[in-house]
């Protein structure tokens, strides 16, 4: 990978395709990084896409071959293992439509700077974290992809890329009051990550949900968003030079 020109492709979820109408994410951090640290020009193309999960990666292969990376940034897991209430029962019928829409339950990730609109969000945002868990109490849960199938998903993703550096990235970290018994679930599928890894050659693993464990919601500032899933804009720059170290050990490991 001795080039002057390096193409990175992201594969990803909500946390990669960025929030808001303007999809604030990680790329320019990214992109930041990995030029000043490698001396290349760093062309990024983000296929993340919010709500994604594993199969979707398995589903736009041919997207991401015409998009002709060196390295692709696969980060997805996140959305696939959460814990959910399931979508059955007496409860769920009970529930207004637009709360059963994918992720009406989980808190807003930020809050408008107008008031009269940043109050009624707040209330909206505590309710739909409520029913989750009274849901959760009261219906079976589960995850959108469960073990097996992820395993097998993200292995075959790689098998298909078995040419391309891939870095891999684990789960996030989340806060057990808005996402009450997913950080289990998300060590055990950052788990599977980690093995897929090891046994593929030229796939890279980068735990980043032990080192947002570390560091928590209540750093100041903080490098999550309201509902201590998504980042904040710091947490992006955080996330965009942290990732932006381990792609530009990948280039400069290629280079020798």
């Amino acid at each position: 990978m001795n080039k002057s020109v390096i193409k990175v492709t992201i594969i990803g979820d909500s946390i990669s395709q960025g929030l808001g109408k303007k999809k604030i994410n990680y790329c320019e951090s990214l992109k930041n990084k990995i030029e000043n640290l490698t001396g290349v020009i760093c062309n990024l193309e983000n296929l993340a896409v919010t709500g994604k999960t594993i199969i979707y990666a398995n589903e736009i292969i041919e997207d991401i071959i015409k998009s002709d990376p060196d390295i692709i940034l696969l980060f997805m897991g996140s959305v696939d293992a959460l814990i959910r209430p399931k979508p059955e029962g007496v409860f769920w019928k009970c529930l207004p439509k637009r709360y059963k829409l994918n992720g009406m339950l989980d808190p807003r990730p930020f809050y408008s700077k107008k008031r009269w609109r940043y109050i009624p969000e707040h209330i909206d945002s505590w309710i739909r974290w409520h029913l989750k868990k009274v849901l959760m109490k009261f219906c079976k849960v589960y995850s959108w992809v469960d073990e097996e199938t992820f395993e097998k998903y993200y292995r075959d993703f790689v098998r298909n890329f078995s040419d391309k550096e891939i870095l891999a990235i684990s789960p996030v970290y989340v806060d057990e009051k808005f996402f009450p018994g997913s950080n289990y679930n998300l060590k055990r599928y950052r788990d599977i990550i980690s093995k897929i890894c090891s046994e593929q050659e030229n796939t890279h693993f980068f735990d980043i949900y032990s080192c947002q464990e570390q560091l928590g919601w209540k750093e100041n500032p903080s490098i999550y968003g309201d509902d201590h899933f998504h980042p904040s804009i710091y947490g992006y720059q955080w996330m965009g030079s942290i990732i932006g170290d381990k792609i530009s050990q990948i280039i400069k490991l290629n280079k020798k």
